[in-house]
């Protein structure tokens, strides 16, 4: 049986098929839109695919702190990078500040990652509000800021 099949394979009767080039053609075809929807995906998923707000302003005190606005709609969402963890018992919050109004506080409390990430979403609508503060506040936050602002965020007037 070995032997018969053996001189199948010398005589040609088993073959390796290959591939044509249309079929190669079309999972090339198939593996680039493929890749394209990827790619379009984690764009439009991506925070700097949102309009983020006039620039990126500056922490004060803590040069290495950025923060920046990020828009979806009638929805914003404040991104911070390079910003120090708070201090232990304590948590970011975010505050909105009107013009001739006290800093109004927030139910938007967050913590930052080791190396100084994070990102909240701003409650309600930016309606009025000048800019987005954030203060190092005790654990379940307060209701007026008992430290100065670590962020400001200029919110444009348009919104």
């Amino acid at each position: 049986m070995l032997g018969a099949v053996r001189s199948e394979a010398a005589d040609g009767g088993i073959r390796a098929r290959r591939p044509s080039l249309q079929s190669l053609a079309v999972i090339a075809a198939t593996a680039t839109v493929t890749a394209a929807i990827a790619v379009a995906f984690a764009v439009s998923r991506s925070p700097s695919a949102q309009s983020p707000a006039r620039g990126v302003q500056h922490a004060a005190g803590a040069n290495a702190a950025r923060a920046s606005l990020h828009y979806n709609g009638d929805r914003a969402e404040l991104v911070v990078s390079g910003m120090p963890e708070p201090p232990i018992g304590e948590v970011y919050e975010l505050w909105l500040n009107r013009t001739g109004a006290a800093p109004h506080p927030t139910d938007a409390l967050f913590m930052v990652t080791s190396a100084g990430n994070g990102s909240v979403e701003v409650p309600g609508n930016l309606r009025g509000v000048r800019e987005v503060m954030v203060t190092s506040e005790p654990l379940g936050g307060s209701s007026a800021p008992t430290s100065l602002a670590v962020l400001r965020v200029r919110v444009p007037r348009a919104r």
